[in-house]
Order: structure tokens, then sequence, then C-alpha cells
């Protein structure tokens, strides 16, 4: 293995155990970036300059499961990320439900609302400023009413206008960067973290103007990672719909920030 090579890892937890973590240091002790892919694996590159990269897997015991979901096996790489979210309690809201009472479904699309819901459920659930509606697609009868009337009045969301006509749009699929805009909105549009390089990933070219300090800072604190591929390589997959078991980890990371609470 030399420096520029992608290492692929695999965790094999014994019987009865989950990964719960898993880490990587190189031979002066400096942490790698490690990236989970959809598939199970872990991936990173080698460091310039390093001559080992040391791989370290944290395992708990799953003798028991505090998901209620058949779809979300605890050997899953998104489980955790399911398992916080789920159990995260602020107010009386739990930060995701799933889909059913039994099912999660990790690889379907999550919308607009259902993330400006979720921010709304990591506050408590607070009352919107006003009762104003500036949206002619929602009203009081849609689940997440208040959340994206308190989003929008916060500066959280902001809607679309089309011939002086302004939507939400909160069936509409979110892509990984606008996911990422939403959240760094959230924790206050920092701009500390421009000089990332994008560049560093094969499809950083992708990712538009207006997602690019959100993005940036999304990677550089580890809320949002990215995806790698013998293929092609590691990827941001920019304009790539988010689904709800990458949304579970990426909100898992963002709260442990804490900045938004």
């Amino acid at each position: 293995v030399r420096p520029g090579d992608t290492v692929i890892y695999t965790p094999s937890p014994s019987a009865g155990y989950r990964l719960s973590s898993v880490s990587a240091k190189t031979n002066t002790g400096a942490s790698v970036s490690m990236t989970a892919n959809a598939n199970g694996t872990y991936s990173f590159v080698v460091p310039s300059g390093a001559t080992s990269v040391t791989v370290t897997p944290s395992f708990v015991k799953t003798t028991t499961t505090t998901l209620p979901f058949t779809d979300v096996p605890t050997t899953a790489w998104y489980y955790n990320g399911v398992e916080y979210c789920y159990n995260t309690v602020r107010g009386s809201a739990r930060l995701m439900q799933g889909m059913s009472a039994t099912t999660f479904g990790p690889n379907t699309g999550f919308t607009r609302a259902q993330v400006v819901q979720i921010l709304w459920n990591i506050k408590g659930c607070p009352e919107p400023k006003t009762t104003y509606n500036p949206y002619t697609d929602i009203s009081s009868i849609h689940y997440a009413y208040k959340a994206m009337l308190w989003a929008t009045q916060n500066g959280y969301a902001e809607g679309y206008v089309d011939k002086g006509v302004r939507t939400f749009r909160p069936n509409q699929n979110v892509t990984r960067q606008e996911m990422a805009v939403f959240l760094w909105r959230a924790a206050g549009k920092p701009t500390n973290y421009n000089s990332l390089n994008l560049n560093a990933y094969t499809d950083g070219y992708m990712v538009y103007d207006w997602a690019q300090p959100a993005m940036r800072w999304a990677i550089a604190r580890g809320v949002l990672s990215g995806q790698s591929s013998v293929a092609l390589g590691n990827y941001l997959s920019p304009r790539t719909v988010a689904y709800r078991s990458e949304v579970a980890v990426t909100v898992m990371n963002f709260d442990k920030l804490a900045v938004f609470r």
C-alpha cells in the first residue's frame, strides 16, 4: 500500500455484535478520514508520507435491539444513525420516525418538508413567530405546516418563486447538497471552512456555487462524508437524492455538534 492508494476495509463483527465506530491513524498518529460506503465497507486514501495505516474498529453487543424496524438490520452501516434519530426525543418528538410502525424505508428519498420537520423536532417543536403563510402549495392540514412556517421565518428554508407565485414544494426530494444547505443555515451559515478544496473529490465540480459553502462546512465538520467506489473513486454525489438512511446518519452527525439546540 502506497500513499494515494484507496484502501477498502470490511468490518467483520462476531456473532451477537455490530460495528459501533471505526477509525484509522497513520504511523505518525495522524487521523485518517474514512468514508462509509453503502455496501457496509469503509474506504480511505493513504495520506502522503504515511508508511502504514492502522484501522481500529469498535463493536458493541446486539443481543437486543431498540428499533422496531424490520428493514434496518443491526449490521447496516446506517444503523447507528437510525437508532440515534429514533431514540433521541426533544420535547415530545423523535428526531425521525419510521415510514410505518415496523418499517423505516432506508432507501426512500427524503423530502423538503421532512427536512424542516427534523430541524423543528431538534428544537423541540417551537411555535412559528406568526401564522402568516407565504406559500400557495401548503395549508394548515399538512403534517409539517408549522415546521415549514417556522423554518422559513428563521431563514433555514426558502421557497421558490415562479411568475410571482411562491411555493415551498414540500414533497420534492432533496439532494445531498440541498440537505447540506438546510443544515448549514441552521448552524448559522459558518464561513470559516471556505478553503476546503472540493476538487479533492472526483465530482466536486458538480457542487453548485450556491451549495459550496455548505458542502465545505459539512465535510470539514464530519456532518456529511463522501462516497467511495473502486470504479469512480471518492465522490460526493451532490446532485443525487438523499435517502433516509443517509439523512439519519447526517442528522446524527449534525446533532452531535450541538450547534443547533
